[in-house]
């Protein structure tokens, strides 16, 4: 891969992404730099960060100097869970905290497999000295891309992110046309790992990586393409090819960190064992006759006969149960409790009333301006004032004002596919079969902005009505207004996340 041709390539085909991305990048490149420069001249050594879901997690001198710098530090004020501190009150660990822990976790997946791999060529009826050492581009790109994944969330990441594509859009799809062709094997991109991609990619950032401080490894020019292959779960700059998936993939550093890390906080217990899930990885040697399907079996064919991949042991079955199992729960008690979504749905109305209000759309810079999410909040509502970040009006003063004083709506009705009534005449497997379809499309059609002002709006007919009939009588008030739309359903911006 050609990391300049690539470069060229984005700006081509995304000029205003880019050239944003370069003012963001620009910004936080320069402390870097120093870093590095001080760091070389006072001396270095790896440093020790106490944590409570993993002990001890060391970093490289170079992690340490763009850690100290305002990539990484402005991750403080942005949450790992978003809103859910309003029902978790514990719940509010940093995404700093959570980078450092998917590091930890990448890195101890990273040994477990090497040492498995190492177990290959000795041990066992078919001996492989054919499995492929982790080389040190390999070990360093994926330490850099655990490190690196989520610089690209803004505050509230899941609210807003769709909002600040929104500005963008054809930009946004194109720029992931490019990154899609490029590296092996990506086919989904959030807009938040496209953002972190791109500045990974960025010619401020090279500059990072080929400086001669920097030091992680001899190759430098194919550093940033790796560190972005990474975060991607792409197989592309990669020697050991079993490690695709430890940033990005079925079983990644980053979902056992922020199961652990949020069932931690949230005091909701989940009973993940990462030690043995860890130590039951193994590399898997995939040949075009044990291949489970077609696409591993013409990638062992493309590799000459075998491929490796990244897979779990038997023993480690209980394990990796019990982790899907916790997913479930997380998403259910957790990630989508509905106060939760209601709070994330009036963050998500306040910040379309601050563009209405202020005729002016959220952009890239933003993001990356104020310190914490309560900040943001803040000054969207006009509480406080700021020089880079715009303010609304009288309407997102009131909703911002409710929000920080834990006013959330209410849920208005809850539905879901067994709701579905009126086809007690049909057979049981018309029934299940006609219910999905109508299921199908109501979830549609709740997946856009629009769809959903639209069915809020229904909604708010449908109160309006006795309220409208009871308007003679000074004791009864609702007061709904359109503002309230988005929130009443207690939905929040992602309805599939």
């Amino acid at each position: 891969m050609d990391a300049q041709d690539l470069r060229q390539k984005l700006s081509n085909t995304a000029p205003d992404l880019w050239k944003l991305i370069s003012e963001v990048a620009q910004r936080c490149v320069v402390p870097i730099i120093a870093n590095l420069a001080r760091k070389s001249s006072h001396g270095s050594f790896p440093k020790t960060i106490n944590d409570p879901i993993w002990g001890s997690i060391e970093l490289y001198p170079w992690e340490v100097a763009i850690l100290d710098s305002p990539l990484l530090q402005r991750l403080r004020g942005v949450s790992q869970l978003g809103l859910a501190s309003y029902v978790y009150p514990a719940a509010s660990h940093s995404r700093l905290e959570h980078v450092l822990g998917v590091l930890e976790a990448a890195d101890r997946m990273m040994r477990a497999l090497e040492r498995n791999g190492q177990n290959h060529k000795s041990f066992g009826r078919e001996k492989d000295p054919d499995v492929p050492p982790i080389s040190e581009l390999d070990s360093r790109s994926v330490r850099l891309g655990a490190l690196l994944h989520d610089i690209g969330h803004g505050p509230c990441s899941h609210v807003t992110e769709p909002l600040l594509r929104d500005c963008l859009p054809e930009e946004f799809t194109r720029a992931e046309e490019t990154i899609r062709g490029q590296f092996e094997g990506v086919t989904k991109i959030a807009t938040s790992e496209t953002i972190a991609v791109l500045l990974v990619l960025s010619e401020e950032m090279r500059a990072v990586f080929e400086h001669p401080h920097f030091e992680a490894v001899k190759e430098s020019t194919m550093l940033a393409p790796a560190v972005a292959a990474r975060i991607l779960g792409s197989r592309s700059a990669l020697h050991a090819g079993y490690l695709s998936g430890v940033i990005s993939g079925p079983i990644d550093a980053d979902k056992i960190d922020y199961m652990a890390r949020d069932s931690h906080h949230s005091g909701f217990p989940i009973g993940l064992d990462l030690n043995r899930l860890i130590s039951k990885l193994e590399v898997i040697i995939i040949t075009a006759e044990n291949a489970p399907n077609e696409k591993l079996k013409e990638r062992a064919r493309q590799a000459g006969g075998k491929a490796y991949e990244m897979g779990i042991a038997l023993s480690g079955l209980g394990a990796y149960e019990q982790m899907i199992i916790g997913r479930v729960l997380l998403y259910d008690r957790l990630y989508y409790h509905h106060k939760v979504r209601a709070a994330e749905s009036m963050l998500h109305k306040l910040v379309e009333l601050v563009v209405e209000e202020y005729s002016e759309q959220l952009d890239l810079g933003t993001y990356f301006e104020l310190s914490s999410e309560g900040e943001y909040i803040s000054v969207w509502s006009g509480i406080t004032d700021s020089d880079s970040v715009s303010s609304g009006g009288i309407r997102s003063r009131s909703l911002g004002e409710a929000l920080l004083s834990r006013q959330l709506y209410h849920r208005a009705f809850s539905f879901a596919a067994r709701f579905i009534a009126g086809l007690d005449g049909l057979p049981e497997a018309d029934q299940r079969e006609t219910r999905q379809l109508q299921w199908d499309e109501v979830f549609s059609t709740l997946l856009s902005d629009e769809g959903r002002r639209t069915f809020s709006g229904e909604i708010q007919q449908l109160v309006d009505r006795p309220s409208d009939s009871l308007s003679d009588n000074p004791s009864f008030h609702i007061g709904i207004g359109p503002a309230d739309r988005a929130g009443m359903l207690g939905i929040g911006s992602d309805v599939s996340h």
